[in-house]
């Protein structure tokens, strides 16, 4: 594998599972609002957002 697939593969790993996670999220929470769905959906739409936050908390204190 070169050098340049590797890097890209690094820099795009975590948006790529964070955009997947979100878009689970956004199905589960239209997939239905009982059972299972909605604490499934509203998991995976906080876990972006709490890493958005602690990113930004390690910049602005980092």
């Amino acid at each position: 594998m070169s050098s340049q697939r590797r890097s890209y593969l690094k820099i795009w790993r975590w948006p790529t599972m964070l955009g997947g996670l979100t878009i689970a999220g956004l199905f589960a929470a239209l997939l239905g609002q009982q059972g299972i769905w909605l604490p499934l959906s509203w998991a995976s739409l906080t876990v972006p957002l709490v890493v958005i936050l602690a990113c930004l908390h390690r910049l602005r204190h980092g």
